[in-house]
């Protein structure tokens, strides 16, 4: 039976679920097969910055669903489309910036299971979470979601360097 992306988008494996069972096998991993990235400081420097930044995305982006008055969750049905704020970065910046801050983590600890696990958590974040709510936004949405979809990019791209400048295309 397909699914009915109209309804929801997503249901299990849920996104949310997908990164907590990616940290604990990245930690187990750890544990079983010590497996360290040697990194100088400067690049565990950079995981750090890392993490402060895209926590900040995930944080706007979180903050402008609020602000839209519209569901959070990954497994309910989208209120309505929001384009703006973080949004106008990309289309899942709440992913997006997870999933880069989980990255960060394993470069800042010099844990390179932690970096593995969230490269294959990348993969699984777009092929189960964000292709199935862009499938669900584009049936809830249509055309509407269709122009949104064209301009701004699943993670990020040259046109959120041009939000983030202040230009917009259109």
């Amino acid at each position: 039976m397909p699914i009915d992306f109209s309804a929801r988008p997503n249901a299990l494996p849920w996104p949310p679920l997908m990164f907590l069972l990616a940290f604990i096998a990245a930690i187990a991993l750890g544990f079983i097969v010590p497996l360290r990235l040697d990194l100088p400081g400067v690049a565990r420097a950079i995981g750090v910055v890392l993490i402060v930044c895209c926590l900040a995305l995930y944080a706007w982006g979180a903050e402008t669903m609020r602000r839209a008055k519209t569901n959070l969750l990954p497994h309910c049905a989208a209120g309505r489309l929001v384009d703006w704020g973080a949004f106008a970065v990309s289309r899942h910046p709440i992913y997006v910036g997870a999933t880069i801050a989980f990255f960060g983590l394993g470069v800042a600890a010099n844990h390179a299971w932690i970096c593995l696990a969230a490269l294959v958590l990348a993969l699984a974040i777009d092929r189960i979470g964000m292709a199935r709510e862009d499938a669900h936004m584009a049936a809830r949405f249509g055309a509407e979601w269709a122009r949104y979809a064209s301009r701004t990019p699943r993670w990020l791209g040259p046109s959120s360097l041009n939000v983030l400048r202040g230009r917009r295309e259109t």
